[in-house]
């Protein structure tokens, strides 16, 4: 389920983490979001919801701490509680909250999922059944879920894809066991561990980068020893050989598997090559009777050069403190194609 690129996150989870952005799970996710191109869907409900709860959870925090306040007088000798009081009832408690939620959304890669196509008559009828997310002595309340649900089916049969779907409430696990465009996750650790560590990712991108000439010299060798064959229009070329690398230029680097200190990387590389491709010389043909065809007797070689572009597969292993060793280098394809009259390397 990793190659799903799209997360829908429910208001439930960000209200269980209390909004502490700097937690590690919501670090992860965030790092998991930008490292692997994740998308975060947002349907516009969900968005007002989510800014919502921060507010009313903020107003509840400082009604609270006032409180308390009036409960201590006797902390009103301590210097220390007095200048914290002080710095508190100067400090506009909802607009750093909203900064910290805005902040994160920022980092992340969001797509906000409209509700134009939402169908009231569905709503009114799941409503009336008490399908999910309605549910028995559960209505009004699971409005929200319903309209975000509505919207997040529409957007993924538009689109053509699914959607991974965290959340701790029940109601989202049934209405993912209807629909096979949503992939339940009942808690944020859940879907994490479907995904290698982003962390760990950026420290073995950093660990291939600081060994690129290694690295760029076992791929060059790799590439050599790969099959090649040769065409052309005016030629069929029996052999393509003498490969001799040029330059190898990585683009990216993704890591796209990464468990128990052994990791699979892919670059997108570019290959610049050497090659001397033999082909017949059809100025030397004679005839043969026998076989009834015309015969070459005399090859022609010429030397080219070429690129290729595509991604090469890392095998590496990696420590506690994730320095790296490459153990092997691969390329999913088959033989290579060298042409004998070609403009460009690319």
């Amino acid at each position: 389920m990793a190659d799903i690129q799209y997360v829908f996150v429910d208001t439930e989870v960000f209200d269980r983490y209390q909004y502490h952005f700097d937690s590690p799970d919501l670090k992860v996710l965030k790092a998991l979001i930008i490292e692997r191109g994740l998308t975060l869907l947002m349907p516009r409900i969900t968005r007002r919801e989510v800014f919502k709860h921060v507010q009313s959870k903020s107003k509840e925090a400082q009604d609270r701490f006032r409180e308390f306040c009036r409960k201590t007088p006797i902390l009103k000798n301590v210097s220390l509680a007095k200048e914290f009081v002080a710095q508190f009832e100067s400090t506009d408690i909802d607009k750093t909250l909203i900064g910290l939620l805005e902040q994160f959304l920022s980092d992340c890669v969001v797509e906000d999922v409209s509700l134009d196509n939402i169908d009231v008559d569905v709503l009114v009828d799941d409503y009336f059944d008490e399908k999910p997310p309605f549910g028995s002595g559960k209505k009004k309340n699971e409005f929200p879920d319903a309209i975000a649900a509505q919207a997040l089916l529409d957007w993924v049969k538009q689109k053509k894809t699914s959607t991974h779907i965290v959340s701790g409430d029940s109601d989202w696990e049934s209405l993912c066991a209807d629909h096979d465009c949503f992939v339940y996750n009942k808690h944020l650790p859940e879907f994490l561990s479907k995904f290698p560590n982003p962390e760990l990712c950026i420290d073995l991108r950093i660990g291939i980068d600081n060994d690129l000439v290694n690295a760029k010299s076992l791929i060059a060798a790799e590439f050599e020893s790969l099959g090649f064959y040769g065409t052309s229009i005016e030629h069929e070329p029996d052999v393509v050989e003498d490969i001799k690398v040029d330059t190898v230029v990585v683009d990216e680097i993704f890591v796209v598997d990464a468990k128990d200190g052994s990791a699979v990387v892919e670059l997108k590389a570019k290959i610049t090559f050497q090659a001397t491709v033999v082909y017949e010389d059809t100025t030397t043909g004679m005839w043969d009777s026998e076989e009834k065809r015309l015969v070459m007797m005399d090859l022609n070689r010429v030397e080219v050069q070429r690129g290729w572009e595509g991604f090469v597969r890392i095998g590496l292993f990696y420590d506690e403190s994730h320095n790296i060793e490459i153990v092997g280098v691969s390329f999913d394809v088959g033989d290579i194609e060298v042409e004998l009259e070609d403009d460009g390397y690319f």
